[in-house]
């Protein structure tokens, strides 16, 4: 920090800063504050204007009609924060005279855009961008009125641009003018098509908007080809800026016609090769608010003062674990899957895991040896369990990965995966993907999920029941499919019918 002089310090938090719209017009406005020890005047940051697609500038402005005389001077310090709540890099401006509605620029140099362009995980990890703003009174204001700021305040402030994420396999992608289409569900979701162009031994997706959008909208697009057994062969992840007069995009996928021939062997039956998709955009801000106001002296932050303020013990605690996973240190126990072995300890799974804790108890511990076999998990399945395990975190879930870790959490007991990989396919059910999930919970006994997916599937009956998922779905799950149309009918059965 600058100064030890008494102050104002504005934390603000911007979570899935990544998914920034326009970057050309757009801006993102913070909560206002009010600045008691600087004649109770109202303040606001702004980021917008990014120049190069990288780097944002800052924006300070005193807001109209607020209290305080025509001009105060004031001086501030803005900085870039790491995960931890420690300072990235600063630039302090001083003697800043400023008029109810004035706006001064911050935060304009090449070092941190150089930063922004090398290094934007460390800017905003996990797509959050953490900055902090302090504020002093000048020393000719001061002078002037022969005082300084009573106390020290911190303040914090939350905005959540939100997103929303959609997940959808594309069967037989690849027949000539193929074309998807993802059908919105609710209101703050939009139309959007997806046709196959051929263009030589390339295949090209074009993405394109059906329902108009007013202002700027960023997309992200992660596709994979699926084979029978569920792995991927092929994959890759695309962005793209939207906005009223572009409304389309267009990507070459990473495999030739011939690449695609030689490997329809691995494809799913029917010959159908399947396109495993998702696609996450924003959808403006969804929370903004003043979350805290704390009092205490700069030398003195409380501790539990923000999320990451200072060094977490529990974050130090995680990243101690996911240490101690990645670096196999005194591993005593390996899980082996068909293709791959990973070391672990016995006594984090057992914490984590009531069928691990059973297996490594002193009865069967000469039969378990050193090695758990997993034949029916597969390596990348694994992998993210135990990174859940041992961290309780989980990065990039996507649909068919949700849905093999949701089976080895049920088939571990790990409760807290289960329910995470559950909100998550809930959160996805759409008409294309609403069978698969339906003969998972069916499999597991999750009778609650399972009825949640019924009910959606009723919910959507004439679109439903006639569709091509639903028609295959009746053939290989005869009972389950027979077991949905009953509860159908129970609810025209329950349903009031007229006495006329």
């Amino acid at each position: 920090m600058a100064s030890e002089k008494n102050g104002f310090s504005f934390t603000w938090i911007i979570e899935n800063f990544d998914y920034s719209w326009d970057r050309e017009y757009d801006r993102i406005k913070s909560p206002s504050f009010i600045v008691n020890g600087i004649d109770k005047s109202k303040w606001h940051l702004v980021i917008g204007e990014w120049i190069d697609d990288d780097f944002p500038k800052f924006f300070f402005h005193r807001e109209s009609f607020c209290k305080g005389p025509e001009w105060i001077e004031v001086d501030a310090e803005l900085e870039y924060l790491k995960a931890d709540g420690s300072s990235l890099s600063s630039d302090i401006y001083v003697n800043l005279p400023l008029s109810p509605g004035d706006t001064c620029i911050l935060f304009d140099h090449k070092v941190i855009e150089e930063g922004f362009r090398i290094d934007k995980q460390t800017f905003f990890p996990r797509g959050t961008l953490k900055v902090r703003c302090t504020l002093w009174k000048s020393r000719e204001e001061e002078e002037m009125n022969r005082e300084e700021m009573e106390k020290s305040v911190w303040c914090l402030g939350r905005t959540i641009i939100g997103v929303k994420r959609r997940s959808f396999n594309w069967v037989n992608f690849i027949q000539e003018k193929s074309n998807y289409r993802i059908m919105p569900e609710s209101e703050d979701e939009i139309d959007i098509s997806l046709n196959l162009l051929s263009k030589g031994q390339l295949h090209y997706i074009r993405i394109r908007l059906i329902t108009d959008i007013k202002s700027a909208m960023y997309m992200t697009f992660k596709y994979a080809l699926i084979t029978a057994n569920g792995n991927s062969l092929e994959w890759g992840e695309k962005e793209f800026h939207f906005s009223f007069y572009s409304t389309e995009a267009e990507f070459p996928l990473q495999i030739s016609t011939e690449e695609l021939a030689a490997k329809m062997s691995l494809c799913l039956p029917n010959d159908d090769l399947t396109l495993q998709c998702e696609c996450a955009y924003s959808t403006r801000i969804v929370y903004q608010q003043i979350e805290s106001i704390d009092y205490s002296p700069f030398s003195n932050q409380p501790e539990n003062y923000a999320e990451n303020a200072l060094p977490d013990p529990l974050r130090a605690l995680k990243d101690n674990l996911s240490s101690l996973y990645s670096e196999s240190f005194l591993s005593d126990v390996k899980l082996k899957t068909n293709t791959s072995t990973h070391p672990a300890h016995k006594a984090v799974l057992s914490a984590r895991s009531p069928v691990f804790k059973t297996m490594f108890q002193t009865e069967m511990r000469e039969k378990i040896g050193q090695c758990v076999e997993i034949p029916d998990l597969d390596e990348e399945t694994v992998r993210l369990m135990l990174q859940f395990m041992y961290t309780a975190d989980l990065k990039d879930l996507r649909w068919n990965s949700a849905c093999q870790l949701y089976e080895a959490a049920d088939k571990y007991e790990i409760l807290s995966l289960k329910k995470i990989c559950t909100s998550f396919l809930v959160s996805n059910l759409s008409v294309t993907n609403a069978c698969e999930l339906l003969a998972l919970f069916d499999m597991h006994q999750d009778a609650d999920q399972k009825l949640t997916v019924q009910e959606f599937i009723l919910n959507r009956d004439a679109e439903f029941f006639s569709s091509d998922e639903w028609n295959i779905f009746t053939e290989t799950n005869t009972k389950l499919a027979a077991d949905t149309m009953v509860l159908k009918f129970k609810k025209l059965a329950e349903m009031p019918h007229s006495t006329e």
